[in-house]
């Protein structure tokens, strides 16, 4: 996981974040796969975990989202599934079960990773809104100027 990011030159901060991400996902796999749901349903869970969580992660570590979720989602992916329905039906027998397996787990880790992204917007801006409240007027630091209206020159 972390060594994909780092052979795909991430920053070093974003090591960090894909690992714990990825290790996030990977025990959810494990939890849902153990239960009597199956394999698609633990990854799409998975999915939609490392995609909320990333999208979360991401914004502490200023890493764009799909620096964590690239490497986190990749150990998921159903490799083995694909090799073991294309051996099946080398050897001549019915390998189109594997086969549509691997498409479902696949169609499922990315629908998840979009789902979980698109429920976890509505947090942070929830969430960046109560710390605007309660931060009150900043003291220090860089002044934001507004966008000038209608022709308007900024100052």
């Amino acid at each position: 996981m972390c060594l994909l990011a780092f052979l795909a030159a991430c920053a070093p901060r974003s090591l960090v974040a894909v690992a714990l991400v990825a290790a996030l996902g990977r025990g959810v796999l494990l939890a849902v796969d153990g239960s009597p749901v199956g394999r698609t349903w633990g990854s799409a869970t998975a999915a939609v975990t490392i995609g909320a969580v990333c999208h979360l992660v991401a914004g502490r570590f200023r890493v764009p989202p799909l620096v964590v979720v690239v490497p986190a989602i990749v150990p998921l992916l159903p490799g083995l599934d694909i090799y073991r329905g294309l051996a099946l039906l080398a050897e001549g027998e019915d390998g189109v079960l594997q086969l549509a397996s691997a498409l479902a787990t696949a169609l499922a880790l990315a629908a998840g990773v979009i789902l979980g992204q698109y429920l976890s917007q509505p947090l942070r801006r929830e969430a960046r809104r109560w710390e605007t409240r309660l931060s009150g007027p900043r003291m220090v630091g860089p002044l934001r100027r507004r966008a000038a209206r209608r022709g308007r020159p900024a100052q």
